[in-house]
């Protein structure tokens, strides 16, 4: 077994218990939880697992921009959707996967950011996960294109994890600088 520690979840199926007695809202509901770790005693309802890396990442922690690792690989978080996230990698390759599959990394988004592909009469397009920077106020700021909705493309802050711009392919070509 790892030495590493692991976190298990499990997803129990329901439970279900009739109390009859109590003289308020409250009393039922502590009579119903004696109840229910009395069940618990006798039978263990059926139940689904996952385990998962102690410092995985969750939905509730996860922001695009962040630099991430996953089997032994370092990318940055370009899209946050309800179950999944997508990372871009090396050789701007794009991983989907839910956040459990990925862990927080303690490298620099200068070394994850993923130069952009330039291809033949492409230069004027950017898809997502290229890695640049745009200027504001004077400031170059570290940016990760994510997805592109009605025309206008997401730009997440490596810097600041979860802070983003919006703009077009116009704007994108005017502003967006590739890394060097």
């Amino acid at each position: 077994m790892s030495k590493e520690m692991q976190k298990v979840i499990l997803h129990l199926d329901p439970i279900e218990v009739i109390v009859e007695k109590g003289k308020t809202e409250n009393e039922l509901i502590e009579n119903a939880k004696k109840a229910v770790r009395e069940q618990l005693k006798e039978k263990f309802p059926s139940a689904k697992y996952s385990l998962v890396d102690m410092n995985a990442l969750s939905l509730e922690s996860v922001k695009p921009g962040m630099v991430v690792e996953v089997d032994n690989q370092v990318g940055i978080v370009t899209v946050v959707n309800k179950k999944k996230i997508n990372v871009v990698i090396s050789g701007n390759r794009i991983i989907t996967g839910t956040p459990e599959a990925f862990k927080a990394s303690k490298k620099t988004f200068k070394e994850a950011m993923v130069p952009r592909r330039l291809m033949v009469g492409m230069e004027d397009y950017y898809c997502e996960g290229d890695c640049g920077y745009i200027s504001y106020q004077g400031e170059k700021i570290p940016v990760i294109v994510g997805k592109q909705v009605r025309g206008k493309s997401k730009l997440w802050n490596l810097e600041k994890p979860g802070v983003g711009y919006e703009l077009t392919q116009e704007q994108l070509v005017k502003f967006f600088k590739d890394i060097n």
